[in-house]
């Protein structure tokens, strides 16, 4: 559960911060609305998307993996807190995650603009938000782990990969991540 602590940690930090941005550049009546409701409840649903991912790993990505069908074999029982403190304790070995990739942040990059730019409605912001945040988040975690953040950023390209590259790419998502929260004030 420390990691589900740290990920609403870091979830009130961001938001509070651009909502404290948007009562200053906006006025107050942008922060006290309905439409800072629906910001928020995005921004949960986009923090949750890896979890949905990591389920679809051990349902459909890798079914026959061991950790798959230990956690598999617990949901069944209904033992639903074990499964998911055992896909925690082991969440390192899940390294071919759909939404953890270098593809997926550049369809994410393109897909943030796409709305910031053109619906500007408080939930779907608030859902690039959240999906977002917590890509960059993991990234922070990961970078200590140079050979397993390459592993799990890069597994799609067919090529090695150094570790100047991944610092490009990395700090390539930092600053889209940026702009992006800049652009939702």
């Amino acid at each position: 559960m420390k990691t589900v602590g740290k990920h609403l940690v870091v979830y009130v930090l961001y938001f509070g911060l651009v909502l404290w941005v948007r009562f200053f550049v906006r006025g107050a009546e942008s922060v006290w609305g309905s439409a800072t409701w629906w910001l928020l409840v995005g921004g949960l649903i986009g923090m949750g998307m890896p979890v949905v991912d990591r389920l679809v790993y051990v349902y459909v990505s890798a079914p026959n993996e061991q950790l798959s069908v230990q956690v598999k074999a617990l949901l069944a029982r209904g033992k639903i807190r074990e499964g998911w403190g055992v896909l925690m304790d082991r969440r390192l070995e899940q390294v071919k995650l759909s939404m953890n990739n270098v593809l997926f942040m550049a369809m994410w990059a393109v897909l943030a603009f796409y709305v910031l730019s053109s619906s500007r409605q408080p939930m779907p912001v608030g859902l690039v938000l959240g999906i977002g945040l917590d890509l960059v988040f993991d990234l922070y975690k990961d970078w200590g782990k140079r050979d397993y953040l390459v592993q799990r950023v890069f597994w799609p390209i067919k090529r090695p990969v150094g570790w100047a590259e991944a610092k490009r790419v990395v700090w390539a998502m930092v600053g889209a991540f940026v702009v992006v929260s800049l652009m939702s004030v």
